[in-house]
């Protein structure tokens, strides 16, 4: 459940930078929301080059790199620890 929340909070600091283009009140926060997106994306790509090789091997038939890129550890954690077990 709390990988859940946690996945919902990123989506929804996501959603924020992007409305803080558009939306007059979030105008303030906008470089902050916009530098912490970035460097949330940054992370996520970073932990799928490393493990990558450790996903490929689940075999599973999802894409991956979506998933990683959105939730990061949030994603591949638990599939990692479901599959050494």
């Amino acid at each position: 459940m709390l990988i859940n929340l946690l996945k919902v909070s990123a989506i929804g600091i996501y959603l924020l930078a992007f409305a803080s283009v558009f939306v007059e009140f979030l105008a303030p926060a906008s470089t902050i929301l916009v530098y912490v997106t970035l460097g949330l994306f940054a992370a996520h790509i970073l932990e799928y080059v490393l493990v990558k090789a450790k996903l490929e091997k689940l075999e599973l038939e999802q894409n991956h790199f979506i998933n990683t890129f959105l939730y990061g550890v949030l994603y591949w954690l638990p599939l990692i620890k479901k599959s050494n077990t």
